[in-house]
């Protein structure tokens, strides 16, 4: 049934309310920027700011209930949602159209969650949040309805106080802020697969730029992050103390931590780096490194073959002994076939039994 008044033939049925609403916000908004509020008092801008926040939620849930109803756009369209019509008049992306229409018919089950919407202390961030939360909590065997209730509350009453990103972590373990005894054995189950997940999302990506510089981009799990972090902003810190002694400007944070991360790669001990086999760990050790002992093994069986066969190749004549120690000294460099073969055509000395060339010029050919 439309509300809309059409035609008023005596001028007395009252106008369009909702066009009458949007009209007085439309006409304040138009007040308010027409003020510079360069000129506002520091108070006036704090209740400006934090105004303007409750009002954005409530437009959210305004917003989101009229998505909700939406099906007799989707009807007249011919569509199954509103998404092709937002994208053709509103110019809005069809994937954040649907998100929107999800999130408004996940809403429109949280009576509690909309009404805290309607009140402007949900923002539709935090009500995305929380209808995710949700979700896994319904989607959870163990947990019944009482359970989801009372997390639809929690999750709302901390709304107020936290932000997006910490009721995220709060709503992964609200379950066991209801009922510890029912949901800890769940909650390590799910910290455990948590942790399987990030160790197989682990990788590392290193690229050559040509320009000088090498480019790399990887994926850690949280502890090894954290700790990784930790250590590198360490190494970062002291050259920032210096140039703040110095009263040189700061360059940006993100050349300062490069410049940690590459003093941290220069303590790591060459003779401490695992042998991989082949002649190109001795180039990764660097050219000074001292070559270890002989009979050493390393305790990775996937290399052991690689470093036997290294080691073959470096053994002497005699058994155990590398080529510079073998005590017949270093092997002779043999002549080149092109270095034979003139020797080979010059006269002999019947004498000296030596080419005659090369008593005339000792250096050319020996």
């Amino acid at each position: 049934m439309s509300v809309e008044n059409h035609v008023d033939h005596w001028g007395t049925s009252p106008g369009d309310p909702v066009s009458a609403a949007l009209a007085a916000i439309d006409t304040a908004l138009g007040e308010l920027l027409a003020m510079d509020p360069a000129y506002w008092r520091t108070s006036q801008k704090k209740d400006v700011l934090v105004r303007l926040q409750h009002l954005k939620a409530q437009q959210a849930a305004l917003e989101l209930r009229v998505l909700a109803t939406s099906g007799d756009i989707a009807e007249e369209t011919g569509d199954k949602d509103a998404s092709a019509w937002m994208r053709a008049d509103l110019l809005v992306d069809k994937g954040v159209a649907r998100s929107q229409i999800k999130l408004a018919a996940a809403v429109s089950k949280h009576e509690l969650l909309a009404a805290g919407l309607a009140d402007g202390v949900v923002s539709a961030s935090k009500a995305r949040v929380i209808t995710k939360a949700l979700d896994a909590i319904e989607a959870n065997p163990v947990a019944s309805a009482e359970d989801l209730l009372l997390a639809e509350k929690l999750l709302v009453d901390y709304a107020t106080r936290l932000t997006a990103n910490e009721l995220r972590i709060v709503g992964r373990r609200i379950l066991v802020e209801i009922d510890p005894a029912r949901f800890e054995d769940a909650e390590a189950k799910a910290l455990l697969a948590e942790e399987e997940r990030a160790q197989q999302k682990t990788a590392l990506r290193i690229w050559d730029n040509h320009d000088g510089t090498i480019g790399f981009d990887g994926v850690l799990p949280v502890a090894l992050g954290m700790r990784f972090k930790t250590q590198v902003e360490a190494w970062a810190q002291p050259r920032k103390q210096q140039l703040v002694e110095k009263g040189s400007p700061l360059p940006p944070w993100e050349r300062l931590m490069g410049q940690g991360f590459a003093r941290m790669l220069e303590t790591i001990e060459p003779d401490a780096l695992p042998r991989h086999g082949g002649r190109r760990d001795h180039h990764q050790r660097g050219h000074l490194a001292r070559r270890p002992p002989q009979g050493a093994r390393h305790r990775n069986p996937r290399v052991r073959r690689g470093q036997r066969d290294h080691d073959q190749r470096h053994r002497g004549p005699q058994d155990g002994l590398q080529r510079h120690d073998h005590p017949l000294g270093p092997r002779r460099r043999r002549p080149s076939p092109r270095r034979r073969s003139i020797q080979s055509l010059l006269p002999a000395d019947p004498a000296q039994g030596t080419p005659v060339a090369a008593e005339v010029l000792p250096g050319r050919w020996m």
